[in-house]
Parts: structure tokens; C-alpha cells; sequence
């Protein structure tokens, strides 16, 4: 009964971790895809676009075994990246400037996987 409670315990924390970036990361990024498809994905020429998140969604689920070895720590790498990948999405999202608001992905991604899970991560 007690191993079980610890493997419980150990399946839950990366829920715990991830969670909250997962909601925090779609409610940024959601809109932008949205207007990504009004404005791009319905032409020919931009078609691709919804091919390549597809890639890149199938990618993370395939080495999703990566996620459940997070171990959230303060690191001001981190914390740099994130916080000028916000401050590009912002200026990015305002001025509906799509370059700048799609670009914002690398360093919020990599800025919060550098915290979860360390310089290993990335």
C-alpha cells in the first residue's frame, strides 16, 4: 500500500509541473493560431502551416518520457529567456506583428524547459 502511494505520487508530479505551463501556453498561444489560420493556413501558399504543428505535437509526444523528470528549480538562464520571449510576444500580439508573435515560442519554450528540467532539457 505504501509503494503505491509513492508510485501515485511520483505519476502525479509531472501533472503538478507541466499543468500549469501546459493552460499558461495554450492561452497564450491559442489566439495565435487562430489568426495564424484566419490569415495563412486557408491559402495554398500557407497550407503547410497546420502540417508542421502537427509534426511538432507528434514530436513532443513521442519523447514525452523527458517531461516526467522535471524538477523545478530557479535559474536565471531560465527566467532571461522567458522573460524575453514574453516581451517578444507582447510587442509581437499588440502590433499584430506575426514573425514576432509565432518567433516568441523558442525562448518562452526553451526558457521554461530550462526550469523544469535543467540544462539537461534542452
Amino acid at each position: 500500500m505504501f509503494a503505491s502511494g509513492i508510485t501515485a505520487q511520483r505519476e502525479a508530479s509531472p501533472l503538478k509541473a507541466w499543468g500549469p505551463v501546459v493552460i499558461g501556453l495554450l492561452a497564450l498561444y491559442l489566439p495565435t493560431y487562430v489568426d495564424l489560420y484566419h490569415v495563412f493556413w486557408r491559402t495554398r501558399d500557407g497550407s503547410y502551416g497546420a502540417v508542421m504543428l502537427a509534426l511538432v505535437v507528434w514530436l513532443l509526444w513521442r519523447e514525452r518520457a523527458i517531461f516526467r523528470l522535471a524538477k523545478p528549480a530557479i535559474s536565471w538562464l531560465g527566467i532571461a529567456l522567458l522573460a524575453f520571449g514574453l516581451l517578444i510576444y507582447v510587442v509581437g500580439r499588440s502590433q499584430t506583428f506575426y514573425q514576432f508573435e509565432v518567433g516568441s515560442q523558442i525562448p518562452v519554450l526553451l526558457g521554461v524547459t530550462y526550469l523544469l528540467l535543467g540544462g539537461h532539457g534542452i
